[in-house]
């Protein structure tokens, strides 16, 4: 994330650049006309008929015309300053604004704590992170409408990471993308993957964008020990959500479907690549050939195959054949044979047959039992990653 990126997170809770901020307001019609020096009121005048004209940085020029001005009464000084901020601000001059703002606070001309919630906003949208602090401080816990993520934007640009963390962590769960970007961000940033995954993982359930789950998926991609079958199955939510990047990925997928006898799978996946003219060529064609082979040679032998892993002691066979049921778009035969093998209770992985029982309710559009089956397995399992994307994305899949 840049630090461009991050300043532009905290700006929804800041000032518009095109609207006044604070106790700043627009000047009213005739507004000069009260004011008691003649010279003063005499430039103040052109100057609002340059700001009607939006020619902003010539009104505050003739402003500050009317601000040299000598024997000029504090309530005057008090009406040029207020239109020399907002002028600014619509000029985009926030530097100019800010300096405006120091002289009405210091002179008793703005309400002393709207004076400074308007100061540091403008500070943070400048950048200027320790001067935004410098006017928190003097805000105490009294900062109005200015959330805890312009707070986390000024420990952000300090390269205070650690005090963002402490600042987001609480509450995350509930939090808006924005804050859950910086947060995810300020963990990568002090080394904490585990952190950043987290954060990242509450990124895609509040913002589930294809980027974001390209993220999460990248990541678990590169986790140590991850196998081929949990590679498929990264690769499935992947294609789910619109989020492949392109010609390899369909042929990765459509392999490690090959791989995992769910030919059917295969095939589905590359007729979708070539009709996108995502694939094309004799080498993807031999592939689509191979697959469209195995898929039929599959279909014919399913009642069989159903038998032989009926008859089978361990429930392996019944795992197996229920994937590839799932492929044929035959959940209903996908949850039986599933339930039938581990009634057996004799599988080597009994965690991988609620992943894959999971898929088959989903594949069913049962999402609420998917959900229980993906989040029943435990967080020491080896498939507890892969079952917690899957629990993720069964509120959207299928």
């Amino acid at each position: 994330m840049t630090k461009t990126t991050v300043r532009a997170l905290g700006l929804a809770l800041l000032i518009g650049a095109m609207v006044p901020a604070g106790g700043v307001v627009a000047p009213t019609a005739g507004f000069a006309a009260t004011i008691r020096n003649q010279a003063v009121g005499k430039a103040m005048k052109e100057a609002q008929d340059l700001a009607k004209a939006h020619r902003w940085r010539e009104a505050i020029a003739k402003a500050r015309e009317a601000e040299a001005v000598p024997g000029k009464s504090g309530s005057d000084a008090a009406v040029i300053n207020q239109f020399i901020a907002y002028a600014a601000m619509q000029a985009g001059d926030y530097s100019t604004a800010l300096a405006t703002y120091d002289r009405m606070i210091s002179a008793g001309q703005v309400d002393r704590t709207t004076g400074l919630k308007t100061a540091m906003q403008l500070a943070l949208h400048m950048g200027n992170a320790s001067r935004a602090m410098q006017y928190a401080n003097q805000l105490g816990g009294d900062t109005g409408g200015v959330g805890k993520l312009a707070f986390a934007s000024i420990y952000y640009q300090q390269g205070n990471y650690r005090q963002v963390i402490q600042m987001l962590r609480p509450g995350a769960e509930s939090a808006g993308a924005e804050q859950l970007e910086m947060l995810r961000s300020a963990y990568y940033k002090v080394g904490d993957h585990d952190g950043a995954q987290f954060a990242l993982e509450l990124l895609v359930r509040q913002s589930p964008t294809p980027e974001h789950w390209r993220d999460l998926l990248r990541g678990l991609e590169q986790r140590p020990g991850l196998t081929d079958h949990q590679l498929l199955d990264i690769y499935r939510i992947k294609n789910g959500v619109g989020a492949m990047a392109g010609e390899n990925d369909y042929t990765l997928l459509a392999k490690l479907a090959l791989q995992f006898n769910v030919p059917n799978e295969a095939l589905q996946v590359l007729s979708k690549a070539f009709k996108a003219k995502i694939l094309t060529g004799d080498r993807s064609q031999r592939l689509m050939d191979v697959a469209a082979a195995a898929a039929a040679k599959d279909q014919a032998a399913l009642p069989q195959t159903d038998a032989r892993a009926a008859a089978a002691p361990d429930g392996e066979a019944d795992i197996k054949l229920g994937e590839d049921y799932v492929a044929w778009n035959r959940p209903a035969d996908a949850i039986r044979v599933i339930q039938r093998g581990i009634k057996k209770d004799k599988l080597k992985d009994p965690d991988e047959a609620k992943l894959r029982l999971g898929q088959a309710y989903l594949a069913a559009g049962n999402r609420g039992e998917a959900q229980h089956m993906f989040n029943s397995i435990a967080r020491s399992s080896n498939q507890s990653p892969i079952a917690r994307v899957w629990a993720m994305y069964s509120p959207r899949g299928q």
